[in-house]
């Protein structure tokens, strides 16, 4: 939980560094499994593992860490930082990133944020709807290709005046298509200057084990690696939970075999509201915000069940569709379609909104609908409107569904002029 300091330095800077989240034991077996990973070919990866080299920069990420190991999985609601994001994220938290990056010597990460973390103080408490954990594998210092913060900017209202890389930085040798158009897009009518000229500059130097938490809106980069070191860092994101995953990723149902109820919690979504029954997501918990509402006892039976019905159902199915020709729509498809009733087969022209009917096969037919007779008499006396048929699978459509619809509405008394 946010203690008061706490809460106050992530006001003013917008991000928090906790010393030795993580024992080194531990950091020393999530850096030997993400060094596996790494080298492993890609088709090796779990399905839902995107490896994914990153243009202009030496570096390779591994989005949906977590499906790789259950090392990965457990600092999903890790207790060092988990109540940070609760406290922060406005309403139930999911996650909405979790990758590697391991970045070589070269080119280090242009400054970004993303304004819609939406930083704010509501009530004396900051809220933020993307929180982003990074965490350290390894000793990073000036050399290392340091996270770069600037300070104060999560809560700038003027547009950023500052280019998004530095004055020095070099287009490299590949990808250099890539970097030449990126420089003149983002850096067009920005002021290129070193980073440490820019006011609230700030480089964080980290061991392994330690974690920056921030708000994304946040202003960051990284620094080149200079040091012959690889830079290995995790990074986990949080946010509010209707809010979709970031990169479009789903999660496989094996991950959420192997996740605990809170994990499940947070893999789960994007919801914005409860949850029914039609919508399936057993592995998924229900909450305080987001309830399971249990079904209707009546859910068995069918909604269109046969019912007596108004008089004989004995319809004149002749006499009927003899009656649509004083009928009319306002509005609709012209064309011909083949009425099926209990077998039956009718040929209903529609023509500038008047209908003409005969017997018999049409060919060809723009559309076709079918019905029983049953289905029929309660659409005519209406019992039920063509759409609860269609969907209780008493009316069968094909072709031109709109022409079809069209008829359906002749033979309604609600939808006739």
């Amino acid at each position: 939980m946010l203690s008061p300091t706490s809460l106050y330095q992530l006001d003013l800077q917008g991000y928090l560094v906790l010393r030795g989240a993580l024992a080194h034991a531990e950091v020393e077996r999530l850096t030997a499994r993400l060094v596996e990973l790494e080298q492993s070919p890609p088709d090796s990866l779990p399905v839902h593992c995107v490896p994914s080299r990153t243009a202009g920069l030496d570096e390779l990420r591994l989005y949906h860490i977590h499906e790789c190991d259950d090392l990965f999985l457990r600092l999903l609601d890790h207790p060092a930082w988990i109540s940070f994001v609760d406290d922060l994220v406005p309403g139930p938290a999911r996650s909405t990133e979790a990758f590697s990056i391991s970045r070589r010597k070269g080119l280090g990460v242009p400054l970004h944020h993303h304004p819609l973390a939406d930083y704010r103080v509501v009530a004396g408490r900051p809220q933020s709807r993307y929180v982003k954990a990074s965490i350290a594998l390894s000793e990073c210092g000036p050399q290392d290709g340091a996270l770069v913060v600037l300070e104060g900017s999560h809560k700038l209202g003027a547009p950023m005046p500052y280019a998004p890389v530095p004055a020095d930085w070099p287009i490299p040798e590949y990808d250099s298509g890539f970097a030449r158009q990126f420089v003149a897009t983002e850096c067009k009518g920005k002021t290129r200057v070193p980073w440490s000229a820019i006011p609230g500059y700030r480089e964080l130097h980290v061991a392994p084990g330690d974690v920056i938490l921030f708000t994304e809106d946040l202003w960051h980069g990284a620094l080149a690696v200079r040091s012959g070191r690889t830079r290995r860092s995790l990074y986990f994101g949080y946010s509010p939970y209707y809010m979709a995953t970031w990169h479009g990723l789903s999660v496989s149902p094996e991950l959420l075999a192997r996740a605990s109820p809170r994990q499940r919690a947070l893999l789960g979504g994007p919801f914005a509201g409860n949850r029914f029954p039609a919508q399936r997501t057993p592995a998924v918990p229900g909450s305080a915000s987001f309830p399971a509402i249990p079904d209707s006892e009546l859910a068995a039976q069918r909604w269109l069940r046969p019912e007596p019905a108004h008089g004989d159902t004995t319809t004149d199915t002749a006499a009927l569709l003899t009656e649509l020709t004083h009928r009319t729509v306002t509005a609709g498809r012209d064309g011909v379609c083949a009425l099926v009733v209990a077998g039956d087969t009718w040929q209903l022209r529609v023509d500038a909104g008047r209908c003409t009917v005969q017997q018999g096969e049409p060919h060809p037919a723009d559309a076709r609908l079918e019905l029983r007779r049953d289905a029929l008499h309660r659409l005519v006396h209406g019992d039920a409107s063509a759409v609860q048929l269609f969907y209780a699978g008493d009316v069968t459509v094909c072709g031109d569904v709109s022409l079809a619809m069209q008829v359906a509405d002749l033979l309604s008394p609600y939808k006739t002029a």
